[in-house]
């Protein structure tokens, strides 16, 4: 065999550690230590081996949730350092496992987003009464959508809900529920609210309803949001974020939608007390009225009668002033027709004028003379010629006529 130098040998290492990536791990975090403000050096061991581990604040959003003996799941590729001769495992992904540690991640981001005002009642809203559009984020299968759907049904027929189908638990769950809610954010329609809904479980089922990424986008959501998730007494942070926490599908759907029953109810009511309030006040009226009919009638009689005098009064001025109304109009027409007249004679002797004067200036045109057989001579600088005394020999000289014109050269001249 071909003795290897401890170089080549750790790069054979390298090569085939190399190979092992995306691995799913669970262990203890021993000697958690952050270096740098972003890198952390740890252990993951169990109850017989451990390895040492590595990753960044980069690398996991959720760094803050964990601390030295929490049990975590992790993902990992294994790396192998060829100069230090050193394996490790670099963790891609990392969320704590069991039911210990998940409480403890919970409460630590629990205080975080308390600290924050996320949970505040300032910022949430009221719910419309009577929604007409929303939008559902559930698991197409189970009994969440069933239980929400046949409350909705029962209650409130003709609402429009838009349905975008997740998985409430599992690896991809937290990453489709944030989807969904960007989907819905970004949305053509105007939605009256979002409901996220799920049935029970245990805290590792309910992770994803406990994620820091759902819970934000929960409370960042631009539209009022319903959360409804089945399980026991515990709240999750989800439901600390909502709008409105419902404890199950079925309760989120009677807290969105008024049973129509209930409302027709009301109505009826309603109009059953109206009619009763308008009859009592009408034979108020009516009993009112009788007492004052008498005086009321000599009343109007008296002021009728005066009303009428003033019309006839009124009547007689408007025809007076009718007639003088007309002898102003019949001044007004004749004065109009002498002004038409006088400015048609003043429009006549203006365009005699006019034919005058452009007879005048055609005469005069130079246009016109040269049509007789004139012409005019200008030199190579275009000024006019009027004498042969401001030519010399062989200059170059352009003479127009009524139609054309020519260049020649002066080979000859008299003065």
């Amino acid at each position: 065999m071909k003795q290897l130098k401890i170089s080549e040998l750790n790069k054979l290492i390298s090569n085939q550690v190399n190979n092992l990536v995306n691995l799913e791990v669970e262990g203890e975090i021993s000697e958690w230590k952050m270096f740098g403000g972003k890198t952390f050096y740890f252990k993951l061991k169990d109850e017989k081996s451990s390895v040492s581990a590595m990753t960044n604040i980069f690398q996991l959003s959720n760094w803050r949730d964990f601390e030295e003996g929490m049990l975590v799941r992790t993902t990992i590729s294994v790396k192998f350092n060829q100069s230090k001769g050193n394996l490790y495992a670099w963790v891609e992904e990392m969320a704590p496992s069991g039911e210990g540690a998940l409480k403890i991640a919970i409460e630590k981001l629990k205080k975080r987003l308390l600290a924050e005002g996320l949970f505040s009642q300032e910022r949430k809203r009221s719910l419309v009464r009577y929604p007409h559009k929303i939008g559902l984020i559930t698991s197409r299968d189970g009994d969440a959508i069933k239980d929400f759907k046949k409350i909705i049904n029962a209650r409130a027929g003709g609402l429009e809900i838009f349905f975008y189908p997740v998985r409430v638990e599992g690896k991809d769950s937290v990453r489709e529920i944030t989807e969904a809610f960007t989907f819905f954010n970004n949305f053509k329609e105007s939605l009256d609210a979002i409901v996220i809904i799920r049935g029970g479980g245990s805290i590792e089922n309910l992770h994803a309803f406990n994620d820091e990424k759902t819970a934000r986008c929960i409370a960042g959501s631009r539209f009022p949001v319903v959360c409804g998730v089945g399980h026991e007494n515990d709240i999750s942070l989800c439901d600390l974020c909502a709008d409105v926490r419902a404890s199950t599908p079925s309760n989120a759907a009677e807290l969105l939608v008024e049973d129509q029953v209930y409302t027709v109810s009301i109505i009826n009511t309603s109009i059953s007390n109206i009619g009763k309030n308008i009859k009592i006040k009408i034979a108020g009226d009516i009993q009112y009225l009788s007492t004052i009919n008498i005086p009321i009638s000599s009343a109007l009689k008296s002021a009728i009668g005066n009303k009428m005098s003033l019309i006839r009064e009124i009547s007689s001025t408007l025809q007076y002033f009718k007639s003088k109304f007309k002898n102003i109009e019949q001044q007004i027409n004749q004065f109009v027709d002498s002004i038409k007249r006088i400015i048609s004679y003043k429009f006549d002797l203006s365009n005699q004028s006019l034919r005058q004067t452009s007879a005048f200036l055609n005469s005069v045109s130079p246009k016109n003379i040269m049509s007789m057989g004139y012409s005019v001579v200008k030199d190579e600088k275009r000024q006019i010629i009027k004498s042969s005394g401001q030519l010399k020999l062989n200059s170059i000289i352009n003479t127009y006529f009524y139609e054309g014109s020519i260049q020649a050269k002066v080979e000859k001249k008299e003065v």
